[in-house]
């Protein structure tokens, strides 16, 4: 199952809309098996009338402020789409992966 980190400055609650503190947080997305390239892009990226991707569902920003993923090429095609750097940050809390 690929992972996918989102580098958050602005979460938010996914039913809510409601800001979330403290900023800077980690948005983690599990992409199942069965979804092919394109559909693990749509369910970060997607943005619909009603029906929203992981990314605007969980986020006030419009872009993440980096993406990493286990998947190389799902990290650098999702990173094109919204203009960011690929690679997690390096801090004392970054989860190992």
């Amino acid at each position: 199952m690929p992972v996918v980190r989102l580098g958050n400055s602005q979460p938010i609650n996914h039913a809510t809309g409601a800001p979330i503190t403290p900023d800077g947080q980690v948005t983690e997305v599990h992409i199942p098996d069965t979804h092919t390239l394109a559909q693990a892009i749509s369910a970060v990226t997607h943005v619909g009338d009603v029906h929203f991707g992981v990314w605007a569902a969980h986020s006030a920003a419009e872009a993440p402020d980096w993406v990493w993923s286990d998947s190389e090429e799902l990290a650098v095609r999702l990173a094109a789409h919204y203009g960011c750097p690929v690679g997690q940050p390096a801090t004392d809390e970054t989860p190992e992966g």
